[in-house]
């Protein structure tokens, strides 16, 4: 290992889970406040080769419930399960995100591959 550290993409939040499903990379945003990061909306990216990062699913804050449940709900974050999965299918839970709150998402990998760049050949 080189020490070195490489700047890969400009994602929309930061970025709490990260993980590898299937042939997919993944990494999960939340929204905090910050002048740097803008975006209201929490994020997930997918990447075949790491090298190269794409949005695949963005979901927008829940503002009508957060100023009275910011301390329960947190920030809008979607979050990504430990470990590795050999299923064809993306998981992915969501807080504090528009109408799903709580819910645990499921996304058959062929279409988040089918949205993806083709991976650089090298």
């Amino acid at each position: 290992a080189s020490g070195r550290v490489e700047r890969l993409a400009q994602i929309s939040g930061s970025a709490f889970d990260a993980r590898r499903s299937g042939s997919l990379l993944l990494v999960a945003t939340a929204v905090e406040p910050s002048s740097y990061h803008t975006d209201q909306g929490a994020a997930l990216y997918a990447s075949h080769d790491g090298a190269d990062w794409t949005p695949v699913a963005s979901f927008e804050r829940d503002l009508a419930w957060l100023p009275l449940l910011r301390d329960r709900l947190g920030y809008p974050t979607l979050h990504l399960p430990s470990g590795e999965s050999e299923l064809p299918y993306v998981f992915v839970s969501a807080r504090a995100v528009s109408e799903l709150d709580g819910q645990l998402l499921m996304a058959p990998e062929h279409e988040l591959i089918d949205v993806l760049p083709r991976a650089r050949v090298v």
